[in-house]
């Protein structure tokens, strides 16, 4: 996954800025699974993921440096407290943070990946086409919390905005989602004492082996790379390893174990990222 930066000044938010978020149309959508999966059995999920695929041009995931009108477009006051916005949503529902604590609050941009072009016609403010992620630093109540957003342009007016799993986990939207029934069987195998939670809460997610060459099956393969993420439900907290296998025609293979080399663990092919 390539990405650019924007680079900005470190700017404190102030009471007014925290006022205007609260009036902003966060337009949050629920396409992932960090905050919970309620009320949905497991071929539901299933559905769920594969419609959210399909929703997605699967051809989309390798991400790009944006231009500088588009970079413009992904940093202004407004999108700022949007961002903010969702990180008090994320901060209360996914952390269960207090609504007000002391310290002072930032936000910092950390990266933004082009996932589809934006398209800005003739005059207009907002694009009508693209996708994007901003992966950004959320400083609230003493402490740092990295947290991730896709925005998909809008022909109607602002860009909508949907959450992603917090971490700086090198996945891309895509593979993210397709690893939902993972997290939510390995949920119900950890809630044997409550069958009806349907709680699957991803707190963290962290790269624990940089992408490098490994040897799987016989055949050196180049980009492999390891990640821990975190996960909450109605019994606890726990961990779970994922490997990524990148595949030379194309796509990733994942699996939910730690990466080593002549791995014989099941692995789960998917499309192009």
């Amino acid at each position: 996954m390539h990405e650019g930066t924007i680079s900005v000044k470190r700017k404190t938010l102030t009471k007014q800025l925290n006022s205007d978020a609260n009036s902003a149309a966060l337009h949050l959508h629920r396409l992932f699974a960090p905050l919970g999966i309620t009320n949905m059995n497991l071929s539901q999920l299933i559905g769920f993921v594969v419609g959210a695929i399909c929703f997605l041009a699967s051809n989309c995931y390798a991400q790009l440096a944006p231009d500088s009108r588009s970079a413009a477009y992904m940093w202004p006051p407004e999108m700022q407290k949007r961002l903010h916005a969702l990180g008090l949503y994320l901060d209360k529902n996914l952390l269960g943070k207090a609504e007000v604590c002391s310290g002072k609050v930032w936000i910092e941009p950390i990266s933004v990946g082009v996932v589809q072009p934006l398209f800005f016609p003739e005059g207009s403010v907002h694009p009508t086409r693209g996708m994007w992620t901003i992966r950004y630093r959320f400083d609230r109540c003493n402490e740092s919390i990295t947290y991730n957003a896709l925005f998909r342009a809008n022909a109607q007016g602002p860009a909508t905005i949907f959450d992603m799993p917090p971490g700086t986990t090198l996945a891309s939207p895509q593979l993210m989602r397709d690893l939902n029934p993972a997290l939510y069987i390995a949920a119900s195998s950890h809630n044997k004492d409550n069958r009806d939670c349907k709680v699957v809460a991803v707190m963290d997610t962290s790269v624990t082996k940089q992408p490098a060459s490994l040897n799987v099956g016989g055949e050196t393969i180049d980009g492999v790379w390891e990640e821990q993420w975190t996960v909450r439900t109605c019994s606890g907290t726990f961990s779970m390893p994922f490997c990524f296998i990148p595949q030379k025609a194309g796509g990733t293979i994942w699996k939910h174990a730690k990466c080593e080399s002549d791995s014989t663990s099941t692995t789960q092919s998917l499309r192009p990222q």
